[in-house]
């Protein structure tokens, strides 16, 4: 082993390695020696351990053969240890990841000269322990189903769904998921080991406003790292280190061209989600003109009830976001120009398309159509869906894939739940099974034993089943109809 890098190895591994029984690892483990340095440590100062609760003198006997021959082979580690904070706060990060992670010593130490040196590859980390701790198909959705990795085209949850032998609809489910496991995953590195920030070098203006995430910073620290990570996943990894001081308004999901990481005291003040949201809208319909709108006071439109701190600050910051996401800026008045846009939007051309058809329209129905009349398409059916549904203005209906228009009144648009809801709420009695599948075969084609199992299934508590084949709704009172009735026994 080389004298000049000691390993501290956790104290689970040390008795693996070394075939303590659960009796001796107990012992140091109660009695907070959970690493092999802090085992040096005791027995330098005590020359045994006898002092140790619980320990006897057959598990002395072990723990000081144990300490004596690595002493012989670390040569006085501690006062390494000691001499060199650094070297302290990685041996903190080590022991932290073996217990929450279940990395192993040998797993972190490659970290280490990096480390010491302040060039800690946090993403290359943070990568380590994702793969470790999400399942199969988990990483293989957060790979493929996010944008978060360079030259990897996005997979639609029916291939993926092929590949793990599991539904478009679970697949979904588990995309959706995936954000909030990987925030709960890695929240202790914006708490406990926050200070791993004195340790990364990514060039990042913490003194500011705000940091801004960008192609440069893509660039830099995929390079450093020997990654190929979008900047989408940077800016969602840097905001949940930062997450105590800094706020982020973006969607881990949606593509922007920059992303921001505001300082939490302007974000106390002002609404930047809604700010954005606002110029997002501008910039979404078409204007045959240039025009301009006093940038002030327009600013001063999203700050937060009862608040009105910081203004110049945010006026900057906000100008910052109109210039890099929208291309505005604001003229010698302090007047930002909203420039003419002739351009047909998506959403517009399949609203066009689904209004022209004059009925609902399936997702490949649209997709096709969509083809025929213009050149740049989503990449796939997903990327086609995602924008629909993004749409006020289409409705789909229900889960079929199919689609429209929002100001068709005479066309059902929700789920069988929905309808069944609808349908209950106008009766005053309950409703046998086949009456409702009847009403539901008008606007979805299923069967009564589809229709019973999906209100069955349901965990809500909106629905009430009696006896006979009796469906009701629990926010109503079905009393008045007398306590002999059949309809009244509940299931």
């Amino acid at each position: 082993m080389d004298k000049q890098t000691p390993i501290n190895y956790h104290l689970k591994e040390i008795a693996n390695i070394e075939s303590l029984s659960e009796r001796v690892k107990n012992i140091c483990l109660d009695n907070s020696i959970d690493s092999l340095f802090k085992l040096i440590d005791f027995y330098k100062e005590h020359g045994d351990f006898l002092s140790l609760r619980n320990c006897g003198k057959k598990s002395n006997e072990i723990l000081v053969t144990v300490a004596s021959k690595y002493i012989e082979k670390l040569n006085s580690m501690e006062e390494e240890i000691t001499e060199n904070g650094d070297q302290e706060k990685f041996e903190e990060l080590r022991l932290f990841c073996f217990e929450e992670y279940k990395l192993s010593t040998m797993e972190t130490e490659q970290f280490k000269q990096a480390f010491l040196e302040k060039q800690f590859p946090y993403f290359r980390f943070i990568l380590l322990i994702l793969e470790k701790h999400l399942k199969e198909r988990e990483f293989y959705i957060f790979e493929n189903n996010f944008g978060f990795f360079e030259n990897r085209e996005k997979q639609t949850l029916q291939a993926i769904g092929n590949r793990f032998d599991i539904t478009r609809e679970r697949v979904r489910q588990i995309s959706h998921n995936i954000p909030y496991r990987i925030r709960k995953i890695l929240a202790p590195f914006a708490d406990e080991l926050f200070f791993i920030t004195d340790y990364i070098n990514y060039e990042l203006k913490t003194f500011k406003d705000y940091m801004l995430i960008d192609d440069h910073t893509k660039e830099q620290i995929n390079q450093s790292e020997q990654l190929q990570l979008t900047t989408r996943f940077f800016a969602f990894g840097l905001a949940m280190l930062y997450q105590q001081t800094y706020y982020y308004f973006q969607e881990p999901l949606e593509k922007y061209k920059q992303y921001y990481l505001i300082n939490k005291k302007l974000a106390e003040q002002f609404d930047f989600t809604e700010f954005y949201h606002d110029l997002l809208q501008k910039a979404s319909v078409r204007i045959k003109k240039d025009y301009a709108i006093d940038f002030r006071h327009y600013v001063r439109s999203f700050y937060r009830p009862g608040k009105f701190s910081y203004f110049e600050r945010i006026v900057d910051m906000c100008k910052q976001i109109a210039q890099g996401e929208f291309g505005y800026r604001c003229n010698i008045k302090d007047e930002l120009i909203i420039a003419r846009n002739t351009k047909i939007k998506l959403s517009e051309h399949i609203y066009q398309i689904i209004e022209d058809k004059g009925r609902p329209m399936h997702l490949k129905e649209i997709a096709e159509e969509l083809k025929a009349r213009q050149k740049k398409l989503p990449p796939n059916l997903e990327s086609l869906r995602s924008s629909i549904l993004i749409t006020d203005s289409i409705k789909a209906i229900g889960k079929t894939s199919t689609y429209a228009l929002a100001k068709w009144d005479y066309v059902k648009t929700g789920t069988i739940k929905q309808l069944a809801i609808d349908y209950l709420q106008e009766k005053e009695h309950p409703v046998h099974i086949s009456d409702l599948s009847t009403h539901i075969n008008k606007y979805r084609k299923t069967l009564v034993k589809n229709v019973y199992s999906n209100l069955k299934l349901d965990r809500s508590g909106t629905f009430l089943f009696f006896r006979g084949g009796y469906i009701g709704l629990s926010s109503k009172n079905y009393t008045s109809m007398g306590s002999t009735n059949r309809q009244l026994t509940l299931l």
